[in-house]
């Protein structure tokens, strides 16, 4: 088995999953940013030294394990 990363639609699991996911959207700066969020939303890291985050997160990245062939 292995993993496979892909980006989802961010109300797909928000609110319905646990853990900590990577959230996507434009940031305040006008360019596509990465942070990592909690299930509710929370943002938790945000790489950027201004942390101002991902104010309408678009998608969340998740991964999915896979089946060996």
């Amino acid at each position: 088995p292995g993993l496979q990363f892909t980006w989802v639609p961010w109300t797909t699991y928000v609110g319905k999953a646990n853990g900590f996911f990577l959230a996507s959207g434009m940031s305040p700066r006008g360019v596509r940013h990465s942070i990592v969020v909690t299930a509710s939303g929370r943002m938790v890291h945000d790489p950027h030294p201004s942390r101002d985050g991902v104010p309408e997160p678009t998608n969340i990245g998740i991964f999915i394990a896979t089946m060996a062939k």
